[in-house]
Parts: C-alpha cells; sequence; structure tokens
C-alpha cells in the first residue's frame, strides 16, 4: 500500500508541475477509492471520523492497517447451521474429462447397428420384419400381426 501511495501521489506531483490544482483531500478520497475491498473497514472508519486527514496521515494509518491484516492473515471460519446442506446434489466425477474418441466411435458404432435385427441380430431388417421370429410366433400358435386382437 506504501507504494501505492507513493505512485499516486508521484501523479499528483506531474500534475501540479503542468499546472493543475489538486487539493489534499481529493488526494486523501482518490486514495482511500483506490483501496482493495479487504480496506473496506478501515474507509468506513476514516468516513465516521470528524478530523480529516491528510497524505502523510494516510500514509502511516494504512500502513498499521497493512500489518494488521498481514497478522490477521487469511485464516477464514465457513458457519453452516443444521439444514445448510440439505438438497445439494454432489457429483464426484465432475472434473474429469472425457474422452472423445471413445465416444466418435460409439456412435459410429450406432450408426452401422442401426438397420440390425434385435431378434435374430442380422442386417437389412428389423425386428418387426423378422422371419425367423414371424416363423417362431407361428410355431407357438402366437400370431404376430399388430392389427390382431386376442379374445
Amino acid at each position: 500500500m506504501q507504494k501505492h501511495i507513493i505512485d499516486i501521489t508521484n501523479i499528483t506531483t506531474r500534475l501540479r508541475a503542468s499546472g493543475m490544482k489538486v487539493d489534499d483531500f481529493f488526494l486523501v478520497q482518490f486514495i482511500l477509492n483506490l483501496l482493495p475491498p479487504e480496506c473496506g473497514p478501515f474507509q468506513i472508519n476514516y468516513n465516521t471520523i470528524k478530523d480529516k486527514w491528510d497524505v502523510s496521515e494516510l500514509s502511516t494509518m494504512l500502513t498499521q492497517e497493512e500489518s494488521r491484516l498481514k497478522k490477521q492473515g487469511g485464516h477464514s471460519i465457513n458457519l453452516m447451521g443444521q439444514r445448510a446442506g440439505k438438497g445439494l446434489k454432489v457429483t464426484t466425477n465432475k472434473f474429469k474429462k472425457k474422452k472423445a474418441p471413445a465416444k466418435v466411435q460409439q456412435d459410429a458404432h450406432k450408426e452401422l447397428k442401426a438397420d440390425v435385427c434385435r431378434f435374430c441380430r442380422k442386417e437389412g431388417h428389423y425386428q418387426k420384419d423378422c422371419p425367423i421370429r414371424k416363423a417362431w410366433f407361428e410355431k407357438k400358435g402366437i400370431s404376430c400381426d399388430p392389427n390382431y386382437k386376442s379374445k
């Protein structure tokens, strides 16, 4: 954060050298607005106090805040109620890669098997037209005609 403040003050020094007037209050607000989200409580604290800081006071306060955040570290706790996980669907194979060549081969295999009889497993006709199936039904004394209704 210290480097960040130095960079911004260097920019304002160049602006002032070119004849542009930059107020210290504006500079402090600009630096505060560019802080990361972790410094949100720090910004709220600054906005609630009556005394306003200049850039050097802001720099020392941000140095203290930065050291506090480093001490605090990345520790976090996730709290869940008793019923918080109910209804969640757990998928275990979510990140596994699918084998594309095997699927392509499977689709090609399905296309080749599309005109195969499910009864005799021969190509060229379907189960409803299978002569072996019709002979088997006739042998059993059952009609395979779809319009036939038994009594």
